[in-house]
């Protein structure tokens, strides 16, 4: 069973409905951004975690 591919156009309307939300598109990868794409994973999760508030 495969999941068909979704625009990004519902994730970019989502993004602008929450204020401190972002969006990061990743070339060639799949669902599984975190095993896929390790690396950019990493990169953008700790930019987004670094500009959070305690």
């Amino acid at each position: 069973m495969t999941a068909p591919l979704l625009p990004p156009g519902g994730s970019r309307e989502a993004v602008r409905r929450m204020p401190d939300a972002r969006l990061a598109l990743v070339p060639d990868c799949g669902h599984w951004a975190r095993l896929e794409a390790h690396d950019r994973f990493l990169e953008e999760l700790t930019d987004f975690l670094s500009g959070l508030e305690a």
